[in-house]
């Protein structure tokens, strides 16, 4: 047998296993040494530090708290939520700083993730996103945070600061304040910091400045939710309809949201062609800006807008328009209606697109019943029951005997807005007949109606469209066109035979079903028709 250049086959497999053997001891000292030179702060968990935000806000993180965690630890965080009041295990009091202080905010965020299930902690990385979990992390830091200690922190940092050459980088000890326990960062600071420290600092005074350092990316529900950035935020003020004119120092208003809760208001005045500036805002990707414009009682607002810190300024337009008492141009210009019969009862579940192609608002008439003014009304037959709108603004409808009055402004054509609405109706039906009488024509409208033996059904105006299977039972569908005066009629043949059913369709099937045609419809409009030129839909009656 030859003997390859490296030596003995055998000979050669066992230099080489014993060379990978010392490669390998050489690779676990020197990584192990390389480990323990480096600080406690740097060997922290990256990932928790790398899916920091740029900032989280203990005001966010409140009603986070409040529906998910109270339950076990406390309406105040103090662990005596009554959950655990059976319990033999003892929950933590987070507005104690001794007990807060054993973990860093970047362990208790890990914690959050992961859970603990020795300590019956279940892991929230499934139902809540990384930003919220860092938001609950910062509505716990506050609770053992006072204010004094940062004001403290911050002095301290800053003459310490003024000490060193080069200046640190803030940002990256405010990272390195989150991965650090106080026990680790009293023991690490100072001769890790690379200055001169004139004399020792004391054990409050590190907290302190812990505590300001964590801050900047922990914002406590006292401090400041903007800072000034590099970026600002100019546009225009646009009036749409014919004859108007902006009122000289229009007021303009600014609002900077995180989720849904608005974190600050900024205030400036348009000129005489409705340009404004907001300089200096706060790029925060977690931040959203609204402007805001309030003319002859209606409320415009413009689209979202989350600034570029790259970006030197951005720019929005909003268009204003004049109101109008009349009513004439309004029209149903998408209508879609389910009818589920069951033994008892009919749920109706619709959702409706009101368009107005007039050039200006239609307001509409002061209601006496409402005790507001009424765009538009959406007829209700009688008896109907168990009625839910799924609008969020609740007060935008008022009911008023068979109808359901609503109080937001209908803006010029392309824009609208949709009514979702359902109700139960109990049998036997007035007249065997399901009828909605709207006061505007009505444009492409769809009603599907599910099927039951013995049951025959009419709908004058509409055509038959085919059959489609919805949560187990068929529906039939029609379809019309136009309906120019307005008259929506289901006219039901064999009713009485029903009390022999014995299927009930869920409640929640209609509202369903309705929610899926909303998106659907939602996605067709916004996909496939061209560009509005008069900007995005503005907000409700203020």
């Amino acid at each position: 047998m030859r003997v390859p250049p490296g030596g003995h086959p055998k000979v050669s497999r066992a230099r080489r296993a014993v060379g990978r053997g010392l490669f390998g001891v050489w690779i676990t000292v020197s990584l192990s040494v390389l480990v323990l030179s480096v600080p406690a702060w740097a060997q922290a968990d990256p990932l928790m530090l790398a899916n920091t935000p740029d900032r989280a806000w203990a005001t966010l993180g409140a009603p986070i708290f409040e529906a998910n965690c109270k339950p076990c630890h406390g309406p105040e965080g103090k662990g005596d939520g009554p959950v655990m009041a059976d319990q033999e295990h003892a929950m933590i009091d987070f507005t104690d700083p001794a007990q807060l202080g054993d973990r860093s905010p970047s362990q208790w965020v890990d914690i959050t993730r992961t859970g603990r299930i020795e300590a019956l902690m279940p892991p929230w990385e499934n139902q809540l996103t990384p930003e919220e979990i860092w938001d609950v992390v910062a509505y716990l830091w506050q609770l053992s945070t006072i204010e004094e200690d940062l004001v403290q922190g911050a002095a301290l940092w800053q003459s310490l600061t003024d000490l060193a050459d080069p200046i640190p980088d803030t940002t990256t000890w405010a990272h390195r304040a989150l991965a650090l326990t106080p026990a680790d960062w009293r023991a690490t600071f100072p001769g890790d910091f690379g200055l001169l420290v004139t004399r020792e600092l004391t054990t409050a005074e590190l907290d302190s400045l812990q505590r300001y350092l964590q801050s900047l990316v922990l914002t406590p529900t006292w401090a400041p939710s903007l800072r000034a950035g590099s970026t600002g935020l100019t546009g225009q003020v646009r009036p749409r309809s014919p004859g108007q004119t902006l009122p000289p120092h229009l007021p303009i208003r600014l609002t900077a949201a995180a989720g849904s809760a608005i974190l600050q208001e900024l205030h400036a005045e348009g000129d005489a062609q409705g340009r404004f500036v907001f300089p200096k805002l706060d790029p925060s990707s977690r931040l959203a800006y609204q402007v805001h414009v309030q003319l002859e009682d209606l409320a415009f607002a413009s689209s979202p807008t989350v600034l570029s810190p790259d970006a030197a300024a951005h720019e929005v337009q909003l268009d204003v328009f004049r109101p109008a008492s009349s009513g004439d141009a309004l029209e149903v210009q998408r209508m879609h209606v389910i009818l589920s019969v069951s033994s008892e009862q009919i749920l109706v579940g619709q959702t409706a697109w009101l368009v107005n192609a007039a050039p200006y608002v239609f307001t509409g008439t002061f209601d006496a019943a409402a005790s507001h003014p009424v765009t538009a009304r959406i007829p209700l037959p009688p008896g109907a029951t168990d009625l839910t709108v799924a609008e969020a603004a609740e007060s935008r409808f008022t009911r008023a005997g068979n109808a359901l009055l609503d109080s937001q402004p209908i803006y010029p054509v392309p824009t609208g807005q949709w009514a979702t609405l359902g109700y139960s109706l109990p049998l036997p039906l007035v007249r065997d007949a399901w009828i909605q009488e709207w006061a505007y024509p009505l444009q492409d409208v769809t009603v599907r109606i599910s099927d039951l033996p013995g049951m025959t059904v009419r709908l004058p105006g509409f055509a038959p469209a085919g059959q489609e299977a919805l949560g187990g039972q068929s529906f039939s569908i029609w379809q019309a066109a136009s309906l120019p005066e307005g008259r929506l009629a289901v006219h039901f043949d064999g009713l009485p035979t029903m009390a022999r059913l014995t299927y009930q369709m869920p409640l929640w099937m209609p509202w369903a079903v309705a929610g899926f045609l909303l998106a659907l419809i939602a996605t067709s409009v916004w996909r496939f028709r061209k560009p509005s030129p008069l900007g995005p839909g503005p907000d409700l009656i203020a």
